[in-house]
């Protein structure tokens, strides 16, 4: 027998002589072995069924005829797609009940992979599932829902499946047997129930052997809890129910249902297309209102249509609050990119004129609006009149934008208005965080506030969207870390404001430049200057620790690295010159004092390689072999050299 993932051809042959072929050519990408089988085990019953017709007579017609309707109707695609398809990730979460289910997992999978079958040709979309996991579940109907959101928010796959224990009885009304929401990416799917399920079969398995027996119900299963989950799937993405039972979108499931309807076909792929380009909801509600309003359906349930239409009404208002720029119109793009380029390469006037028109035919466009507000920001600039009316207008069109105020704050940094840049991004701040702020709007406003040397509203800013468990973190993450290490600014200090933390670490590095250019009175001047605007800070005393030492003074610079480190035992370098001050002594206690200052200031700022140099000798000196074997193998995995 051929490999069930490839194309196959099959013969059944009657002992009168006649033969039957029938193939199975899976669609590429889309068809999974066991969906495949249950396939072809379909197809090979109905084959064979019509040859024992042919073969038998009418003896046999009728137990024939029983067979082939005791089987479900095979789902069937409207229409067929082409090109290959495009995929969208599900997630499944499985309760204990629905875990108790005999092969439960194949069970799921088999039936997802069905529904996939059944969406490839005709969507153009394969789902793939990225996860099987088990859910301890607490709670019943839609706080099973929400209880499944708090577990798992999805933000990575289309949706998430909730698979739970049978209902206990055979349902036909799909209400009973699933929960979803409209545009939403969680939907629970009930199992299918076995005894009441066979009890209700019971006329059609009448009089069929073992083996006919085990495939109608097979069968049975398959057909409905795809077409319950294809219910679910096309309710969250705004199918109107149907009248003709024979549609999914029937409110009572029947072993008869076999498509869509062309109507709910048209208007799940615009909702599918705008869910694979993961628009946002207000958008995605907006297409489906223009979709469901320029033609009924046949069959449509009108009060179903109603209730839809007001719901995604109701989800298009709650997205106006704190609206943000809608995407440029289709027919705009190229030009809209024409004057992008044109202002990135300073034509600001010429990008102007390439956009007017466009602002002309779109006047209440959001997105234009605010590429007028950025190139007239570049010329004639942020203090000018015009200028503030055009961003203005911007904020305007998109009340929830942040980007305005972000392109603001830009120009007033450039132009040295830091009490402005910080005005404009408060408001980008508030903005975002009631949008949910995506992460580069957080890294956007992050980036202004490294560029003014702002530590705290750095990391305020970063605050807002928490990196994810496992994530690396952000550029602007990394400076605030390493510069409160570097130059002893902790957390929470009382002695510098916010504002000014750029100043003082400006101030530190002017001291350490003095120093390390031997330049030791010059240094003096700027620890002093220094000292007087912040006395208590322990940059600036790790600064006086380096010069002390330099100078040969010891005593005095053990006392300023001590200073500092009781301010801020978190600091890099002092403890760094700290290690380096222990070394000078020649016990074995001061070996030890200066390996774990070393190693202190490793782990504060692993990037730090002046004190892996230490260390090494340190642990040379201490004659600690498998210490510094380690070190060695730390520090070339680190820099990629031998460590000196």
């Amino acid at each position: 027998m051929p490999s069930l993932c490839e194309p196959a051809v099959f013969l059944v042959t009657t002992s009168a002589g006649r033969t039957a072929s029938f193939a199975a050519r899976p669609t590429r990408g889309a068809l999974g072995c066991g969906a495949l089988l249950a396939r072809l085990a379909r197809f090979a019953l109905l084959a064979l069924l019509a040859l024992l017709v042919g073969a038998c007579g009418g003896a046999s017609n009728s137990r024939i005829s029983a067979l082939a309707e005791a089987l479900p109707a095979t789902l069937e695609p409207a229409s067929m797609a082409t090109g290959e398809p495009r995929v969208v990730k599900v997630r499944v979460w499985a309760d204990a009940e629905a875990r108790l289910q005999p092969k439960w997992r194949d069970q799921i999978l088999e039936q997802i992979d069905a529904a996939s079958q059944f969406w490839t040709p005709l969507f153009g979309i394969r789902i793939e599932v990225v996860g099987v996991r088990s859910w301890e579940r607490k709670s019943e109907g839609l706080a099973a829902l929400a209880e499944l959101r708090q577990l798992d928010a999805g933000t990575d796959v289309a949706w998430v499946l909730g698979y739970l224990g049978p209902y206990g009885r055979s349902s036909i009304a799909l209400s009973e047997l699933g929960f979803a929401e409209l545009l939403g990416r969680h939907l629970l799917v009930r199992d299918w129930s076995p005894v009441p399920e066979l009890g209700k079969l019971r006329d059609e398995l009448e009089g069929l052997s073992e083996p006919e027996r085990a495939e109608v119900i097979s069968a049975h299963r398959r057909h409905k809890q795809t077409v319950v989950l294809l219910h679910y799937l096309h309710l969250s993405a705004g199918a109107v129910a149907e009248s003709d039972e024979a549609w999914i979108g029937s409110r009572g499931y029947a072993p008869s249902v076999r498509t869509v309807s062309e109507r709910t076909r048209q208007l799940l792929a615009v909702s599918l297309q705008s869910r694979l380009d993961d628009e946002d909801p207000g958008t995605a509600a907006a297409r489906l209102i223009d979709e469901i309003e320029r033609a009924d359906g046949p069959g449509w349930v009108a009060a179903d249509r109603d209730d839809i239409v007001a719901q995604l009404k109701g989800i298009v208002e709650r997205s106006l609050v704190g609206k943000v720029a809608q995407d440029v119109p289709r027919a705009a793009a190229e030009q809209y990119e024409r004057a992008r380029a044109l202002v990135k390469s300073g034509k600001a006037t010429e990008a102007l004129g390439e956009l007017e028109p466009l602002l002309v035919a779109y006047p209440s466009n959001a997105a234009l609006h605010q590429l007028r507000c950025e190139i007239m920001l570049a010329k004639p600039g942020v203090s000018d009149p015009a200028t503030q009316s055009a961003c203005q207008r911007a904020s305007e069109l998109a009340p929830g934008d942040p980007r305005p105020d972000i392109a603001v704050a830009r120009a007033h940094l450039a132009a040295g208005a830091r009490d402005q840049v910080r005005v404009r991004l408060l408001a980008a701040t508030d903005k975002a965080r009631a949008m949910a702020m995506p992460a580069q709007v957080a890294e956007s406003i992050a980036e202004i506030y490294r560029s003014m040397g702002a530590l705290t509203w750095t990391e305020e800013a970063l605050g807002l969207v928490p990196p994810a468990p496992g994530q690396a973190a952000s550029p602007s993450a990394q400076w605030a870390a390493g510069t409160r290490a570097r130059y002893g600014v902790p957390r929470g200090a009382t002695f510098v404001r916010p504002e000014q933390e750029g100043e003082l670490v400006a101030a530190i590095r002017a001291g350490l430049d003095a120093v390390y250019a031997d330049k030791y009175a010059e240094a003096d001047k700027h620890l002093a200057g220094a000292s007087k605007r912040w006395p208590q800070a322990p940059g600036i005393a790790a600064v006086r620790c380096d010069l002390a030492l330099r100078r040969e003074q010891l005593a005095e610079a053990r006392r300023q690295c001590a200073l500092s480190l009781r301010g801020d035992d978190g600091q890099s370098w002092a403890h760094y010159l700290s290690g380096i001050l222990a070394l000078r002594g020649q016990g074995a206690a001061d070996t030890g004092r200066g390996v774990t200052h070393l190693r202190r200031a490793i782990a504060i700022d692993p990037d730090l390689a002046q004190a892996w140099r230490a260390l090494g000798k340190a642990l040379e000196r201490a004659k600690d072999q498998a210490g510094l074997a380690q070190v060695r193998a730390d520090y070339q995995a680190r820099f990629g050299q031998v460590l000196p």
